[in-house]
């Protein structure tokens, strides 16, 4: 091989190895293979039956990691409430996290008052202001599957749990 060849070698291969190392982050998004779109209703709503009966609503989503690997995973809040009806809402960063084998965790309303300070604070931080409560959806994005599931708790303001559901979140399998 020529020193010429040689040369071109080295500067392709140093190219490609920069190119790695700066490659935009948001490339790693476009990796991910399934989608999880899970509804969350966080708050208090006194008054205004036009959005939500009135009451107390929490949300957890839960995450369990089935695999015998660890699976690293973004997960965002995208809001439908607020803003007003038929308006799109805020979308947060995605926060990283991951799970050993059989490792579950949750993303909760805090669940001690009812109250939107839970989930919206973790990914908007507690400078924005969210009305008594708020609506949207946890999207989960990984590689590897996931169980997720949701428990959702509603009641009179004051009042104990009356009524709980806990719903299945199907994964969408996502275009490469």
């Amino acid at each position: 091989m020529s020193p010429t060849h040689r040369a071109i070698y080295w500067v392709t291969g140093f190219a490609v190895f920069l190119l790695s190392i700066i490659a935009p982050a948001s490339a790693n998004e476009q990796t991910y293979k399934y989608q999880y779109a899970a509804k969350v209703v966080c708050g208090n709503n006194p008054m205004n039956p036009a959005r939500i009966l009135p009451g107390r609503y929490a949300t957890t989503v839960n995450i369990f990691n089935p695999t015998s690997y660890s699976v690293e995973f973004a997960k965002s809040l995208s809001l439908t409430f607020p803003p007003a009806e038929q308006a799109p809402g805020r979308v947060s960063e995605a926060l990283n996290d991951r799970l050993e084998p059989m490792q579950a965790l949750k993303v909760a309303c805090r669940a001690a008052e009812f109250d939107t300070e839970g989930i919206p604070t973790e990914f908007f931080g507690s400078d924005i202001e969210f009305p008594p409560y708020v609506e949207g959806f946890l999207v989960i994005r990984s590689n590897r599957p996931l169980v997720v599931s949701t428990v959702y708790t509603a009641g009179p303001d004051g009042e104990p749990v009356q009524s709980i559901d806990v719903e299945p979140v199907t994964a969408i399998v996502l275009d490469k």
